[in-house]
């Protein structure tokens, strides 16, 4: 899909979904394989793109993600992460959880990656408009690549 997608000539972003079996464990490519990122994202990034992001993620596999693409990527970084809600499905048992994450956390978050050297930040599921308006008070206008 990337080689399609670089083939059109405009810019593509290059985007991982990842996820965490347990708390400080590595990360892993999408929502439930057993494949690691580190040696899952090798051949998606070897093709190239403007931009590569980390997307759909919980904040913490986001965090434990980080660090591999960024030794791997001297490109920039974006990061869409999710709240880790369940309101938004109808289904789920915890339908009244709250948020996992509070509009203020969340900026305090990207400051951290902007300081590990991300330059787009954004949301995903959960993520709603609190959470993304204080990031242009907060945040540098502009931060460039490593």
């Amino acid at each position: 899909m990337v080689e399609a997608c670089l083939a059109t000539g405009l810019p593509v972003w290059v985007g991982f979904k990842c996820h965490l079996d347990a708390p400080g464990g590595p990360p892993k490519v999408g929502y439930h394989s057993d494949e690691p990122l580190a040696g899952g994202i090798e051949p998606v990034l070897a093709l190239g793109g403007d931009a590569v992001t980390i997307f759909h993620s919980a904040i913490a596999a986001t965090d434990a993600a980080l660090p591999l693409l960024r030794a791997r990527w001297p490109g920039p970084l974006g990061i869409y992460p999710e709240a880790e809600r369940h309101d938004y499905i109808a289904t789920h048992k915890d339908a009244a959880e709250p948020d996992h994450v509070s509009p203020a956390a969340f900026v305090a978050k990207a400051k951290d990656w902007v300081a590990a050297g991300v330059q787009i930040i954004g949301g995903c599921c959960g993520i709603e408009l609190e959470h993304i308006r204080p990031l242009r008070e907060a945040l540098p206008r502009h931060v460039p690549t490593a």
